[in-house]
């Protein structure tokens, strides 16, 4: 069967704060669109795998029970199961469909899976209240929903799973009249999931099912629209959101088919079995005495506390199995017993032994400064979603900017005068370093303030960037020039050695090889790409298949350390090369090299080190080491906090364990 599908091509502007989605026809047939979710089901599974490592969802799991919320979120429960209609979708193969009365009698988180694949509405909503482990379900949901698409009794009948991605709603426009729900999807996975060429066939052929988070830190008129398009939408949806604001919702636009599962507070007697699993046989006395408390004083200060996933796990990671617990039954109420745990969280993820693997020693004085600066400073902006590319735009921007282009204008300057001097005199050289220096600094400018904005990954690697038919005509623009500059010199009565020509075309050649790849803002505003129709040519090139990834923070840092770093310097190479020979067609080897030198640095600390996120955030990190005392190497101290479960990855970006951790670290005094 061959199915006729629109590709998208998502291309970032120039400051990289939004995509624009442009579509080519393609013919996709029924085995490729299964290879291509087989692809991206690996991707997905392996990343979610690693970070429900991080989360501690691997191991042993605060019990947690869910049941039909009572909030007025959903509409008819027989309506949603379509026991007396037509089901808008089958039950997934291996799975039942589901009743109303196996709804009604709620479960296990273990038994979600059961209600997503067997619900004939396909819409399933996890709410709760704060801390309730709304996250973490959907977490264990993905991955059981992962698991029974691998089974090998589901093999015949794969096609027929969808792969589970997790996305939240930022960057949702539904007053977009351009895009519906399958284009933002498009563009949201695009920008999580790179290599994949199949996104919209698989979104229009119900191979993805999607998995909202955040659907309650945006605003109720985004919402209600947002789930008045999700109705619409061809593949199985579930929301997760806070109970409020999801009611607060339903009262404008009311999910059709959608059925709410809440997740009721953790029971005492689950919340002591999660404690004294974590302790040696038999437990401590103190362990002993809150034990006693939990299960037998419900309205006590600790049960009430111990009502949520979060404070229970933190109760764990704080003091078991021999930690001084006793401090807690101190304490007058739950909120006091919440803070205490979220106080001694950072310390006891730094002091823990023995140390996750990869983790480095850091003080946890050093860590809980360095979070507190971050919480801080995400809570000024209204934001729990850390972004690394965004750091540089925080402390004294300007006084780094200060710093940084008067750095970068010391070695041009030297440079050029040490290169130009014995060629033109020291006057001259000053002349054109102090030219040069004037231009510079505009575009330098104008480069540094983009840093701020949003950052993506621009590609999927190096033969993304560089693919074959880029290459090919960055070949045949530079046997064009080549040769027009042969012929045109000799006409003109200047003939010139053919090696010279080649010389002097192969920066048009370099250019237009990397404007028809995906490195066209790296060549922007400079002599290497002449031709602006040259940047047109890359939407005529076919997409590059690469494998599929789920991207992290550390992979968009080494998607600009280890690929755009280079390439920018190679850009200003390629300038440096070019006006190198054509100073040495008309003043000697010698002045063309000091020339092209001159001109090839000053080209490269533009387009490789002023443009770059990644270089950026280092030497911020290197000034909030001098003004905080935060770590010198302040990625690296991210990726470790993340190892050690206080930092979660959502997509290319960060965000804290939870967003109490975040608010309490903001409040706590410095």
């Amino acid at each position: 069967m061959i199915n006729n599908f629109f590709r998208p091509a998502v291309v970032l502007n120039g400051q990289g704060s939004h995509a624009e989605i442009h579509y080519t026809s393609v013919t996709i047939t029924e085995s490729g669109l299964d290879e291509a979710a087989n692809q991206l089901a690996d991707a997905v599974a392996g990343h979610w795998n690693r970070e429900a490592g991080s989360r501690r969802l691997l191991k042993s799991q605060v019990p947690v029970h869910w049941r039909v919320s009572r909030h007025r979120l959903t509409t008819r429960v027989a309506a949603a199961t379509a026991e007396r209609g037509s089901p808008r979708f089958p039950p997934l193969p291996g799975l039942a469909p589901v009743t109303e009365e196996s709804l009604r009698a709620g479960g296990s988180l273990a038994d979600l899976h059961r209600v997503y694949g067997g619900l004939a509405s396909g819409r399933v909503m996890i709410v709760g209240p704060a801390a309730a482990g709304k996250t973490s379900a959907a977490v264990v949901l993905l991955r059981a929903a992962l698991e029974h698409r691998a089974e090998p009794a589901s093999m015949p009948y794969r096609s027929g799973i969808p792969v589970p991605v997790l996305v939240t709603l930022d960057g949702w426009a539904p007053d977009d009249a351009k895009r519906d729900v399958v284009d933002w999807a498009v563009e949201r996975l695009s920008s999580m999931h790179k290599g994949h060429r199949y996104l919209r066939p698989l979104l229009d052929t119900g191979r993805i099912a999607l998995f909202v988070d955040g659907f309650d830190e945006v605003g109720e008129e985004v919402r209600a629209l947002a789930v008045a398009a999700l109705e619409s939408a061809p593949f199985r949806v579930v929301l997760i959101s806070r109970t409020e604001e999801a009611a607060h919702t339903a009262e404008r636009e009311l999910p059709a088919g959608a059925v709410a599962l809440e997740l009721d507070p953790v029971r005492p007697a689950d919340a002591a079995e999660y404690l004294l699993d974590s302790l040696d046989d038999p437990a401590p006395a103190a362990w002993q005495k809150l034990v006693r408390q939990l299960l037998e004083e419900p309205d006590s200060a600790v049960a009430r506390a111990l009502a949520d996933p979060l404070t229970v796990s933190l109760l764990a990671e704080v003091y078991a199995p021999h930690g001084p617990v006793e401090e807690v039954l101190g304490l007058a109420d739950a909120d006091a017993i919440r803070d205490h745990l979220l106080d001694h969280a950072v310390a006891a993820a730094y002091t823990r032994k023995p140390r996750p693997r990869g983790c480095r020693p850091y003080a946890p004085e050093t860590a809980e400064r360095t979070l507190r600066y971050l919480a801080t400073r995400l809570t000024e902006e209204d934001t729990t979603v850390l972004c690394w590319w965004r750091i540089p735009s925080w402390p004294g921007q300007r006084s780094r900017a200060w710093f940084t282009g008067t750095a970068v204008t010391v070695v041009y300057l030297t440079v050029v005068v040490l290169a130009l001097t014995a060629w033109i005199g020291p006057l001259w050289a000053a002349g054109a370093a102090l030219m040069g220096w004037t231009l510079g600094t505009v575009d330098a400018g104008i480069r540094m303030s983009r840093l701020h904005h949003e950052q993506q990954l621009t590609s999927a690697g190096w033969r993304d960037v560089l693919p074959v038919l880029a290459v090919l005509g960055g070949l045949f623009d530079w046997i064009v020039v080549s040769g027009v500059a042969w012929f045109g010199l000799r006409f003109a009565g200047y003939p010139q050695n053919l090696l010279w020509c080649c010389l002097l075309g192969l920066p048009f050649g370099f250019g237009g090889m990397l404007m028809r790849g995906r490195a066209a803002d790296l060549v922007a505003r400079t002599i290497v790409a002449p031709f602006p129709l040259a940047r047109r040519a890359r939407e005529w090139i076919p997409e590059l298949e690469t494998a599929t990834r789920v991207l992290g923070p550390r992979d968009v840092w080494r998607h600009h350390t280890r690929m755009l770093f280079p390439l920018g310097l190679l850009a200003g190479g390629a300038v440096g090369l070019y006006a190198g020979v054509l100073a040495a067609t008309s003043n000697g080897a010698g002045f063309g090299l000091a020339l092209g030198v001159a001109v090839g640095i000053g080209h490269a600390l533009m387009a490789g080190v002023l443009s770059n996120a990644a270089i950026a955030t280092a030497l911020t990190g290197v000034q909030l080491s001098v003004r905080e005392g935060t770590p010198l190497r302040l990625m690296a101290f991210l990726d470790d906090a993340h190892r050690r479960g206080l930092l979660r990855a959502s997509g290319p970006a960060y965000e804290f364990r939870h967003v109490r951790l975040q608010e309490r670290l903001a409040r706590r005094p410095q």
